[in-house]
């Protein structure tokens, strides 16, 4: 039945997401901020996004449009949060993400409320490299660049006029020489520090010096009465006499922040590798008396590059590559809340709309199941995996450890291990929507259908070649999909006999074309695939987009121009809608394969939450959530 499809060549849609509407847990984290009255938090992670948190809960409000490599960001007045960054490689600008040409660089102001564009401060040819704000957010500060990466001058802005007030210039600037970039904003906004090779300390009114020290250092702070600033070079400054001291310290420093009181300095510290747990620590010390102040920390597994104390004094928020966002309380170390995520890239991710619950698996010995509706984290299991599924009911998860390359499958209730089966790197295999059945497939095109309950083998049977590429069963359970022949056969076996009900050769078997993986309607009437392959009205190789209709093996086929590859897939619960990824991840309408919408990020895997959510991976780790756009 069937055979090779005829492709109609199709563009990228021009409706385009560029910030996900929500998120679970955090990725590596490179900053962390409290707005001025406390009630807002955000966080800088290694991706392209600014996203805006609760304070008292963690839940996400909003996350800011992408600008550039790694965006900066600071509180500022009206509500609102500036970014910028540096766009394109060092010393090259690009456009951003949301608009603006090559050159056009600049500042943008974001309304915290919707994240609406409020405002901008155009810097032409220069680029952001650093931002602070004043604590009333009326002033902020930015460290340029210009385009050949070897101008640099400080600049202060007014919020309320986006009207420059004074800029001065960095002769012989160098971030990344020792001692690096520091900025910092004393708490009552009457002085300014930045690291210049020393250390530099302003009036925000003019930018004329009160002081200087040859010596300085990344990162800068100010203890809240502006009796001291601390500098990464682990000296230690009284703002009055201008004399600094030094701080003991058991480590590289990679982030400061002074307790409320001013008398203890914390020192947020890089992964030890020479430690017996290889962990990073928040050490806690008096400067007066350069002794310990005896608060213990929870560690972090990795560098700690972000410290914020919230404007009450009472937490200490902690980040970095762990990642995860430790609160702790500031006078006695005791951790209050963790915000947790993955270390490593996501490898799988999976969704039970009907028990709201969505699974994430990564490297890193954790599998994790979070709570659709709240975000929050409900249970971990202790696997690294190169793959993971939750079955539909959510009742019980199927993982492939990567060291052994044992599938395990785990009654999600108890954390009990049910079942475990041999496999190998190229086993592939899929749980059924009860969880009572698991199906794997070999290299060698073999598919064995086993009971959890007692690990008995139901039947056998083999593909008209090997190796097996996916497998997928349909939602009632009865229908089992199968990628075959290198990409090349989809097929459909019935789950009670492993009887074939459908074989379709979709490429022909030259290794030009081939699918990736396959998934199954949920009514089990149409089977989509992604992959690759040649066409004559493309370029090269470009992206393919099929389904196939179970009934007769009848093929429809899109090519998508914007890619060379597509690799994940996933179709809504209620069937209507497709997503894939490949450089740019599309939502495609399924009963014609139109393309819908984009999202502007390169995401790894993806699964629906509902027919109008899809969550996905991204580079930076985290989980993030697409909302399709309003109807037209």
């Amino acid at each position: 039945m069937g055979g090779a499809p005829p492709s109609t060549v199709v563009d990228l849609p021009t409706t385009l997401i560029s910030t996900p509407c929500r998120w679970f847990g955090v990725g590596r984290v490179g900053s962390i901020q409290y707005s001025g009255d406390g009630s807002l938090v955000g966080v800088r992670d290694h991706g392209r996004y600014i996203k805006i948190h609760r304070a008292d809960s963690w839940d996400p409000v909003v996350a800011l449009p992408p600008y550039g490599i790694e965006p900066l960001f600071a509180f500022t007045a009206g509500g609102t949060v500036a970014i910028s960054g540096q766009l394109g490689t060092f010393g090259q600008n690009t456009a951003p993400a949301d608009g603006g040409a090559a050159t056009d660089a600049a500042v943008r102001f974001y309304r915290v409320s919707d994240g609406s564009l409020q405002g901008e401060i155009a810097l032409g040819s220069e680029t952001a490299i650093q931002l602070a704000s004043a604590r009333d957010g009326s002033f902020l500060l930015g460290v340029l660049q210009d385009m050949s990466g070897r101008q640099f001058r400080l600049v202060c802005w007014d919020v309320a006029g986006r009207t420059e007030r004074w800029t001065t210039p960095l002769p012989g600037f160098a971030p990344s020489a020792e001692g690096g970039l520091g900025l910092a904003v004393a708490y009552d906004d009457s002085q300014i520090a930045f690291s210049n090779g020393g250390l530099n300390i302003v009036r925000p009114s003019d930018g004329s010096t009160i002081w200087s020290d040859a010596n300085g250092g990344a990162p800068l702070a100010f203890s809240r009465d502006g009796q001291s600033i601390a500098g990464g070079s682990l000296l230690v400054w009284n703002t009055s006499t201008h004399v600094a001291s030094g701080v003991i310290s058991s480590g590289a420093v990679d982030s400061l922040a002074f307790s409320g009181a001013g008398d203890v300095l914390f020192l947020g510290h890089a992964w030890n590798r020479t430690s017996a747990g290889m962990d990073a620590q928040i050490q806690a010390v008096r400067p007066a008396t350069n002794t310990s102040a005896g608060i213990t920390f929870t560690a972090h597994k990795l560098d700690i590059l972000a410290l914020a104390l919230s404007p009450d004094g009472g937490e200490l928020a902690s980040g970095g590559s762990d990642p995860a966002v430790h609160i702790s309380d500031a006078a006695s170390g005791a951790l209050k809340r963790s915000i947790p995520g993955h270390a490593n890239l996501i490898y799988a991710l999976s969704a039970s709309p009907a028990a709201g619950l969505l699974l994430s698996g990564a490297e890193e010995p954790d599998v994790l199941l979070w709570n659709i509706g709240t975000g929050g984290l409900v249970a971990r299991f202790p696997i690294a995996v190169s793959a993971a599924t939750l079955s539909a009911d959510g009742s019980s998860l199927a993982a492939e450890d990567i060291y052994d390359q044992m599938v395990s499958v785990v009654d999600v209730a108890s954390g009990a291990t049910r079942a475990t089966f041999s496999a190998d790197t190229k086993t592939v295999f899929a749980l059924s929507p009860d969880g009572a059945r698991m199906a794997l497939g070999r290299s060698t095109g073999a598919v064995d259908l086993y009971n959890v309950a007692d690990q008995s083998l139901v039947w056998t049977g083999n593909a008209a070649a090997g190796p097996i590429g996916a497998l997928d069963f349909s939602s009632d359970g009865g229908s089992l999909a199968l990628l075959a022949s290198k990409g090349t056969e989809v097929e459909v076996w019935r789950v009670t006999d492993g009887t074939a009900v459908m074989k379709t050769q979709v490429f022909a078997a030259n290794g030009l074309s081939y699918l990736s993986t396959v998934r199954l309607s949920p009514d089990g009437s149409s089977l989509f695939g992604v992959g690759g392959a040649v066409n004559s009205t493309a370029t090269g190789e470009a992206g393919v987009v099929l389904s196939v209709r179970v009934a007769d093996g009848s093929v429809s086929s899109r090519t998508a121009r914007w890619s060379t590859g597509l690799s994940y897939l996933a179709v809504s619960p209620d069937g209507l809608s497709i997503a894939t990824e490949g450089v740019t991840t599309v939502v495609w309408r399924a009963s014609d394969l139109t393309p819908l919408y984009a999202v502007d990020s390169y995401l790894y895997h993806l699964a629906f939450l509902s027919p109008t959510e899809i969550a996905s991976g991204e580079q930076n780790n985290s989980i993030s959530v697409w909302c399709a756009p309003p109807s037209p």
